[in-house]
């Protein structure tokens, strides 16, 4: 009896273990891995493998250089634009005045008394000025303000006659529309500068080309082109 309920016994064994084997073929898919105990490994956990991450910190450093830009000012003969918009202002106003003193006028003084005539019935009258009795002494009055490139003008005024010197005077009444002059930079050639100069009248403007040229000899400045404005 006991020899046939040990057989039944082995046999049940078996048979469990065999469905027990089988059940174990089908595959397990568990999405939810837990990680492996460390102590399955035999490691300890002062010697469990670490993943050391080394990171990089690479600092961006901007270089600012700071480069101070120096403009200058172009210069003729060593004078700025402004400068020389300066002078060419104050020569202008003295080249009006000039002219209408030596080429209108004749401020040197004249006798209306003691004339001669040209051939074109021109009169020129003495000059009764003691110091400017001569084209050379006009002359230098005449350069202080304008350069020789203009003693055209004075020559077409003045000539001398038996050791005298005779002048043409006129009867002229200045511009009263005239009412001032503007200058703005216009060129530059070598020793000299040209002005672009807008002459306003009440009545409205004209413009004119006027020119100051440098002495290098002086170191003056004088005008060398110039139209009266009234």
């Amino acid at each position: 009896m006991n020899s046939i309920i040990n057989r039944i016994s082995v046999t049940l064994t078996i048979a469990l273990t065999f469905i027990v084997m089988a059940g174990c073929s089908q595959e397990i898919v568990n999405e939810d891995i837990s990680p492996m105990d460390s102590s399955l490994l035999g490691l300890s956990e002062d010697t469990q493998p670490t993943t050391t991450v080394t990171t990089v910190t690479t600092k961006a450093t901007e270089s600012t250089t700071s480069t101070e830009v120096t403009t200058t000012e172009p210069t003729i003969k060593g004078y700025t634009i402004d400068e020389l918009t300066s002078i060419a202002q104050e020569l202008y106003t003295n080249a009006c005045e000039k002219y209408q003193n030596v080429l209108v006028d004749c401020y040197y003084g004249v006798d209306f008394g003691d004339y001669i005539v040209d051939e074109s019935g021109t009169k020129y009258f003495l000059v009764t000025d003691e110091y400017y009795n001569s084209l050379e002494t006009i002359f230098q009055d005449w350069h202080t303000v304008f350069s020789s490139s203009l003693d055209d003008l004075v020559n077409s005024k003045y000539f001398e006659y038996n050791g005298s010197l005779y002048g043409y005077t006129a009867i002229e009444q200045k511009n009263t529309n005239y009412n001032s002059t503007d200058l703005e930079y216009y060129s530059n050639d070598d020793n000299k500068v040209t002005f672009k100069a807008t002459c306003n009248y009440s009545s409205g403007e004209k413009i004119f080309n006027f020119s100051i040229e440098y002495s290098s000899s002086e170191k003056v400045w004088r005008v060398s082109k110039f139209t009266m404005p009234y």
